[in-house]
């Protein structure tokens, strides 16, 4: 049950309770049988909660409060049509967010074989956390990586960038924050560090105002650039529509800006491109002859232009 409000559960809780909860006007609840309870014990305070459907996991927050309480459950749902029990083990969920985590690239990650996935269950292997830690560092990269698409690791190389000073960042640092933020606003880049600021004890890197402020203006020049080409490839035509409503496009340097020319990072050394062309041009398949131009085997093509 998704977004009811707090002053609904109010009549169900103790004065302690209540006050547990109180910082967020509604709350994602689940419930499940008493024949689960001892799984539903091992919960606590702050774990993650993943949401799984259809072969994939589809969304995860973190557990916020639980009470184990038939009449809770009841003004919440009715008893279940199998056993004719209430959903009594109650939970609520805060900071809930969409993920797409397919059920083989969880057992990739985790080391677990799962066919498909009833009933709840804890990640509770040993060898399953061993694994996410050696790849992410932590469960809290882990899951950084599936709401963002951004691991702790790679997040630490940004934040190592933006602590130099200005005259320090090097094209070279430039190149590597262009692929590891590629299509990133500012402010996500902003949100991202700041997030796994905290999550390193606390503390706040430096430089993250100028870091941010760079992006402001790149990604400015970007988003006009996608706009007047309405994200179509200049070399194929080609878009589609992601997720989250917007169609994707990359910007691709005719120069690699690791190059260091001047007049690099501008507009006339920008095309936008699709995922796949994208490549070709950075792997040499495609080479770019001039600012409209570019060579495809033995053949010249024109770019297209708005």
């Amino acid at each position: 049950m998704q977004g009811k409000p707090i002053d609904d559960f109010l009549p169900y809780l103790t004065g302690d309770e209540a006050s547990e909860l109180r910082g967020n006007e509604r709350y994602f609840v689940w419930g499940c049988q008493p024949s689960l309870r001892s799984r539903w014990e091992k919960m606590e305070v702050g774990d993650y909660v993943f949401f799984y459907a259809q072969g994939r996991f589809i969304s995860i927050g973190r557990l916020r409060f639980k009470k184990y309480s038939e009449d809770l459950a009841l003004s919440l749902w009715p008893k279940s049509t199998d056993s004719g029990e209430p959903w009594s083990c109650v939970f609520f969920v805060e900071d809930v967010q969409e993920i797409n985590l397919p059920l083989p690239e969880f057992n990739e990650v985790t080391g677990y074989s799962l066919k498909a996935l009833q009933g709840f269950m804890q990640i509770s292997s040993e060898d399953a956390i061993a694994r996410i830690m050696a790849k992410y560092g932590s469960t809290d990269g882990f899951v950084s990586s599936l709401t963002s698409g951004m691991d702790d690791r790679s997040l630490s190389e940004v934040v190592a960038i933006a602590a130099k000073a200005t005259g320090d960042i090097t094209t070279e640092d430039k190149a590597k924050l262009d692929n590891l933020t590629r299509d990133r606003s500012a402010e996500e880049i902003e949100r991202l560090v700041r997030a796994y600021a905290e999550r390193q004890q606390g503390k706040t890197p430096e430089q993250i105002e100028k870091l941010t402020k760079s992006y402001r203006r790149n990604v400015g020049m970007v988003k006009v650039l996608k706009e007047k080409y309405q994200n179509k490839c200049q070399i194929c035509g080609f878009t589609f529509e992601t997720s989250r409503g917007t169609f994707y496009s990359e910007a691709a340097h005719i120069i690699p800006i690791s190059d260091a020319t001047a007049g690099i990072d501008s507009p006339d050394n920008i095309w936008i491109l699709c995922a796949n062309h994208h490549k070709m041009l950075d792997r040499g398949a495609i080479k770019a002859l001039d600012r409209y131009r570019y060579q495809l085997g033995n053949a010249v093509y024109d770019l297209k232009q708005k």
